[in-house]
């Protein structure tokens, strides 16, 4: 009864751990004959993370459970790194959109109020120009309302996305820029499928020519190299008349030709 009133810490989000813990106070508080198994619980709820750190952990005393686990998952040192990837426009650029709102309402519970604008400032570098105009976006409006816009124009733009997923899916990479020092000139665009282009050298009128397979491309230079030799012989039979050569010159001009061709030469001499 007691373990499954307690959630799971995965240690994930170090910033939660002592929100975390006490949670756990607050629900054996009114049972006094529960403290003695507070660490088995807590135990027995630790996934992740979390409980690859505290598996060789064998004390039984619960404000050494508390500080071990501390000292792994310290929520300063979180709190601390939090605030620099808002400060570096990084800390929502993984993942599907909705992970991000999810994740800002976490760190504004967490942060405070004071920090609301810095992290509507982060987030909002993943969406569009023409969905902040939508919503008349500013991040010195209220938090609360503003992530629900957000959330309520994400979830529109999921449902029409249909092949290809749209600016609330997908991440846009970010952190090219941020490294560089030009984060702020990041903006997240709608991708549109660019439509077919025309030939280049085809009339306005024209219909562009399927693409020839590979036999009648080979096809086609064998008849350009017998139309070449078939020249030739014609300059030869020009230049040589009707004198004693005449039938070997006209031997070998048949020769040139494909078997198709040579009989109606024949014919025709």
């Amino acid at each position: 009864m007691l373990r499954d009133a307690i959630p799971v810490f995965s240690g994930a989000n170090a910033a939660i751990t002592q929100k975390w813990l006490d949670a756990i106070e607050k629900v054996t508080k009114p049972h006094p004959k529960y403290h003695e198994y507070r660490v088995y619980a807590a135990r027995a709820k630790l996934s992740g993370a979390a409980a690859a750190k505290m598996e060789d952990y064998v004390g039984q005393s619960w404000e050494e459970f508390k500080a071990s686990l501390l000292s792994h998952f310290d929520p300063k040192v979180a709190r601390t790194a939090i605030k620099l990837e808002l400060r570096n426009n990084t800390r929502y650029v993984s993942g599907s959109f909705m992970t991000a709102l999810d994740r800002a309402v976490a760190d504004y519970e967490l942060l405070g109020a004071a920090y609301a604008a810095g992290i509507l400032d982060s987030l909002v570098m993943r969406v569009p120009e023409s969905v902040l105009d939508a919503i008349d976006f500013s991040s010195d409006e209220d938090f609360g309302p503003t992530i629900a816009k957000l959330r309520e124009k994400a979830t529109k733009a999921q449902m029409r996305a249909s092949q290809r997923p749209g600016w609330a899916s997908e991440a846009v990479p970010m952190a090219l820029a941020v490294t560089t020092g030009h984060s702020k000139d990041v903006e997240a665009r709608p991708r549109h499928a660019k439509p077919a282009e025309e030939p280049r050298n085809a009339k306005p009128t024209e219909v562009a020519r399927p693409a020839q397979s590979k036999n009648a491309r080979r096809r086609a230079r064998a008849k350009a190299t017998y139309e070449e030799r078939l020249h030739a012989l014609e300059v030869r039979l020009q230049a040589a008349g009707l004198g004693a050569d005449g039938d070997q010159v006209v031997l070998e001009r048949q020769s040139c030709l494909p078997s198709e061709t040579t009989s109606v030469v024949g014919m025709v001499l």
